[in-house]
């Protein structure tokens, strides 16, 4: 299988290894993700390895908050020379989160919306699943939804050329808060009201960077507060509270990150980290 590496990789580079799939992943087999606390599409593939309890069966490595100009590193290793000994020849960005398979010596994916999908799907693991067949087709039209309107206008509009124009596009960005916190007023999750499911926590990651990081370094004052969409705030709140989740969120991680990519952006850098999903 054919697997995008990042939205940022306008030449297309692709990655083609050995996929593992949803009928064969076992949790009897042992995994090792490499993913960035401070990075969303991280956090939502932690989030699917908390939820179906694969601690057993996937390590974490976590990389450092900050990036250099080499990209990713974890101590003084960087992820591009886990990309060069698991893939040899790959061309594309060293991006997390990055699943491999150490017996086999191969990468299994690194994009985080098959990663999250491929985890939270299998019925091999406790605890239900976040993308159940009954409810795919609303599932789609809400993850389509949330990552063209929120997940990455985060990034588009923190980084815009000017400061007009980041006023300009915050305002937008504010909009498209307006709808889903009306369907919240009326509704415990996005898609049922039993339990929170895969549209919900790629909102959430979205949410929990919110006041921590984006409206302090990339959107600025024009940007109201979540408390100002009380609904949005109690969804993430209550999402916070499930057990586990409080350990994904790393706060003092997400902010050196962020305060770094700032430092470092250049004028009218569209810094989007992660994949298109």
């Amino acid at each position: 299988m054919t697997v995008k590496t990042s939205s940022q990789d306008t030449d297309s580079a692709t990655l083609s290894t050995r996929w593992t799939a949803l009928s064969s992943f076992r949790s009897d087999q042992r995994f090792r993700l490499y993913v960035s606390y401070a990075c969303p599409w991280s956090h939502r593939v932690l989030i699917a390895r908390e939820l179906r309890s694969l601690d057993h069966a996937i390590e974490v490595v976590n990389v450092e908050p900050e990036m250099n100009a080499s990209g990713w590193r974890q101590e003084d290793r960087h992820l591009a020379d886990i990309y060069r000994h698991y893939a040899p020849g790959y061309t594309g960005k060293a991006t997390v989160p990055l699943l491999i398979n150490p017996a086999l010596g191969e990468v299994v994916s690194n994009e985080s919306a098959d990663l999250i999908r491929m985890l939270g799907s299998n019925d091999w693991s406790p605890g239900g699943a976040l993308f159940p067949a009954q409810h795919a087709e609303a599932c789609e039209a809400w993850n389509d939804d949330i990552q063209a309107n929120v997940n990455t206008r985060v990034y588009q509009y923190g980084f815009a050329a000017s400061s007009d124009k980041k006023s300009a596009k915050t305002a937008s960005l504010m909009k498209q808060f307006e709808p889903l916190d009306l369907h919240l007023a009326t509704h415990r999750y996005l898609v049922t009201d039993d339990r929170a499911l895969e549209p919900d926590w790629r909102l959430w990651t979205t949410l929990a960077r919110y006041d921590l990081a984006y409206r302090p370094f990339l959107l600025g004052e024009g940007a109201a507060p979540l408390a100002h969409f009380s609904n949005l705030a109690r969804f993430f709140a209550e999402l916070l509270a499930v057990p586990g989740i409080a350990a994904t969120y790393r706060a003092s991680e997400i902010q050196s990150h962020y305060a770094a990519r700032v430092r470092d952006a250049k004028p009218a850098d569209d810094q989007t980290q992660g994949d298109n999903r």
